[in-house]
């Protein structure tokens, strides 16, 4: 799914900043798989009315725009599509920029309540160790995002568990 809407936006909207985040992307590291898959795409605030329309044209009613965590849970099927506000200043991947590198999910599924909401409590400890067991985070890049979202402390605390 997140292929086919990079290739849209690309075309589209190939020079704005935006980024995608797909929740199925985690279920490598988790103990369950995820019930539902969701696509984030985060985009500039003044942007936002007009992605949502470019997508909603093309995927209909599954797209969402700024949705509540209710909204989240009440019109989410197999296959969302949630149109969000970009936080400012999130790491960069270099090798594709549309795309969220790990440091920004890693600190988004924290900070936004509609991404933990789909994770178990226990869930998110496992994601962190997993996946900074299996790659190499760019720490700093991680601790200066998770601070301007407002969970540094929690990050740093999850990245602690994942080393003992």
């Amino acid at each position: 799914m997140a292929s086919q809407v990079l290739g849209e936006m690309s075309k589209k909207y190939g020079r704005m900043n935006y980024t995608l985040f797909e929740l199925n992307w985690l279920n490598d590291f988790l103990n369950h798989l995820l019930g539902r898959n969701a696509l984030f795409i985060m985009v500039e605030r003044l942007y936002a009315p007009f992605v949502f329309e470019f997508l909603s044209e093309r995927h209909g009613s599954g797209v969402l725009l700024n949705p509540s965590v209710e909204d989240f849970f009440r019109y989410a099927n197999d296959h969302m599509l949630f149109v969000v506000r970009k936080p400012s200043q999130g790491p960069v991947n270099r090798l594709m920029p549309h795309v969220a590198p790990p440091e920004q999910w890693l600190a988004d599924i924290l900070a936004d309540e509609r991404m933990s909401a789909s994770f178990e409590g226990a869930e998110l400890p496992q994601i962190f160790s997993a996946f900074t067991n299996r790659y190499a985070v760019n720490r700093s890049a991680l601790f200066r995002y998770a601070q301007r979202r407002g969970v540094d402390e929690r990050v740093r605390n999850l990245l602690k568990e994942s080393v003992t």
